[in-house]
């Protein structure tokens, strides 16, 4: 009876074993990751991880309950993965609509109040709609509309002015007059050469990114639970090639724990119980 509790006793610690082994080979293939940014939209999530993918950095998106999209970095690669977005202009600049900006508060606006949200939400529209060229990192768009009174003989011309912060390798600029002409277009009163332009050309540099012992290609997304969503072939091979080796390791292992157990076993002495020679299972000589 004592050698069957006993055989139980090690068959549950080496269960017990196997958990931890297990748990400590996921931890360590899961590595340390750290958000980089969150809050995002699937789209604009996806055209970070593939920059970050195109040079070299794993990463990978944890989706929330609500839709929203968190984008997570080693953190040995984190500063690499900010200075590269940042030179991309990623993430892109929140920009408020007509809508949200006249959204009924349940307070009645003054007059002022009701001009100074008009010119926001003109800034706003305007610069959002430049962002959508190709090679326009940043924008924004300054719109002047002055009071004039209507009784006065000279009156006051709309202004606007606009920055452009564009890709080195793109030729925003000879888009000039076509941006001119959106801006006038859009404004009341604002005629085509009171619009002034401003545009900024990137850093023409690559970005120097830190030496990495291993350059990863692969990206996985996550669930609000952690559960993934979809996983490259890459990364389930290597998932593969962990989850056998982690096996074959479990079993090396208990063969060297139960031929451990065979030689203890052996080196019980005999006792004598009425002219009898039994075996003391109790009594164990290492």
């Amino acid at each position: 009876m004592d050698r069957v509790e006993a055989k139980h006793w090690r068959a549950a610690r080496g269960r017990r074993l196997n958990v931890v082994l297990v748990l400590g080979l996921a931890f360590a293939l899961s590595g340390c990751k750290g958000e980089l940014y969150s809050r995002l939209s699937e789209k604009e999530a996806n055209l970070m991880i593939a920059l970050l993918l195109h040079n070299g950095i794993a990463a990978d998106r944890l989706q929330a309950k609500d839709g929203s999209n968190t984008v997570r970095v080693e953190q040995e690669r984190f500063a690499d993965s900010v200075t590269l977005l940042n030179a991309s202009g990623l993430p892109r600049a929140k920009f408020e609509d007509m809508g949200s900006v006249f959204s009924s508060n349940g307070l009645v606006s003054s007059p002022t109040e009701e001009r100074a949200k008009l010119i926001h939400a003109l800034n706003q529209e305007l610069a959002r709609t430049i962002m959508e060229i190709d090679g326009v990192i940043s924008a924004r768009v300054h719109v002047v509309l002055p009071k004039n009174d209507p009784l006065r003989r000279d009156q006051v011309p709309s202004a606007a002015s606009v920055f452009i912060k564009h890709d080195a390798r793109a030729e925003v600029t000879m888009l000039l007059p076509q941006i001119k002409t959106l801006i006038a277009n859009s404004v009341e009163g604002l005629t085509y050469d009171k619009v002034a332009v401003v545009f900024v050309r990137g850093s023409s540099e690559p970005v120097e990114l830190s030496p990495s012992t291993s350059i990863e290609t692969t990206a996985s997304v996550l669930s609000h639970d952690g559960s993934a969503l979809r996983g490259s072939p890459l990364i389930l091979g290597a998932s593969a090639a962990a989850g056998v080796g982690l096996l074959g390791s479990i079993g090396v292992f208990q063969l060297w724990r139960r031929a451990r157990a065979g030689r203890a076993q052996r080196k019980v002495p005999l006792r004598r119980d009425g002219g009898t020679r039994v075996r003391d299972p109790l009594r164990v000589v290492s």
